[in-house]
């Protein structure tokens, strides 16, 4: 992440919730910052979003996202299979072969094979969080309105990418863990460990691109128990850590990623977008029976950022494995 990562989109939610609507305060209110990339938010704030302005500032969106990145796993892995979303892919499933062949010998031809996958649907992940004016108000406080959409965003897409629960839906891709290998947890973290990479390698999966994946404390009791190192490793492949890995009373996955062989789409760009009126139900499920009043957001004195970031993987078979209920 480049130090400003996130300093645009922060500015602009911070300039449409001050402005309330008025083009007017809004530029006036951009011109007294002294933002060097106010030209920038300007131009941004003359379309409804970050979507149907110019492509220019469509930065906004990208800004927002290269923070997203910076705080989630999925961002931070490296090695994906990049595509455009709802394009059908050829995949390679076996190379072309080399021989041994003796002096005036005919030479085999090892012939590859291929597939083709159906092209990922655009799938979207959105965010509303809800503060006060006094906030945006106040000196510096993009960063600070920043931080709680930015933080939604990145944990619900590494929730959703590694929760071996999750078998997707027309609306949430399925994660790279579900229908994959397990290794049933035992007490010896070590061996599971080692049960997990040969797995891994059974699958057809490539170990050394593979990535290590758990929670933060539980990299912490490996480290304790001198089964990963202090460097951030564990059997020379690194590990990444992230709070959004599911747990319950039975432990958490630990898991064994190669993103080489997974396909990713999007999550690149995002729209943003900030209103200062109508009514939010304030609870994560709008449409259950025991969903919580509306709060209306004039009377609150209280605004509503929105972000919504398209993104969709797919994962083949063999390139993840995980250890199933961890509980070193």
């Amino acid at each position: 992440m480049t130090p400003t990562a996130g300093r645009l989109a922060g500015r602009f939610i911070r300039a449409r919730a001050i402005a309330r609507g008025d083009q007017i305060a809004f530029e006036e209110f951009v011109d007294r910052s002294g933002w060097t990339d106010g030209h920038i938010i300007k131009a941004a704030i003359s379309g409804s979003n970050t979507t149907n302005a110019s492509a220019f500032v469509q930065q906004v969106g990208a800004d927002f996202m290269e923070y997203v990145r910076a705080k989630s796993v999925v961002g931070r892995l490296s090695g994906f299979r990049r595509t455009p979303f709802a394009t059908r892919v050829v995949r390679q499933t076996s190379g072309p072969a080399a021989f041994w062949v003796g002096e005036s010998g005919l030479i085999p031809v090892g012939r590859a094979t291929y597939t083709k996958d159906d092209g990922l649907a655009p799938t979207k992940c959105s965010a509303i969080a809800v503060q006060t004016l006094e906030l945006a108000r106040a000196s510096g406080s993009e960063s600070i309105l920043l931080a709680d959409l930015g933080k939604a965003t990145a944990e619900a897409i590494d929730a959703s990418f590694f929760d071996p629960a999750n078998s997707g839906s027309t609306d949430e891709p399925a994660s790279v863990t579900n229908g994959q290998t397990s290794v049933s947890a035992s007490t010896t973290a070590a061996a599971d460990l080692a049960d997990a990479v040969s797995a891994l390698v059974a699958g057809g999966g490539d170990f050394e691109a593979a990535v290590w994946v758990m929670r933060p404390e539980v990299y912490s009791i490996l480290v304790l128990t001198r089964v990963a190192s202090e460097d951030g490793r564990i059997a020379t492949r690194p590990v990444l850590t992230t709070s959004a890995i599911p747990k319950d009373t039975s432990g958490s996955p630990i898991v064994l990623v190669d993103p080489s062989g997974i396909e990713l789409a999007g999550g690149v760009d995002a729209q943003l977008d900030v209103s200062l009126h109508g009514d939010i139900i304030m609870d994560d499920d709008p449409t259950g029976t025991g969903a919580a009043g509306y709060t209306g957001l004039w009377q609150t004195e209280s605004f509503a950022m929105r972000a919504t970031a398209h993104i969709a993987w797919r994962a083949a078979s063999g390139r993840a494995v995980y250890v199933a209920d961890a509980a070193y």
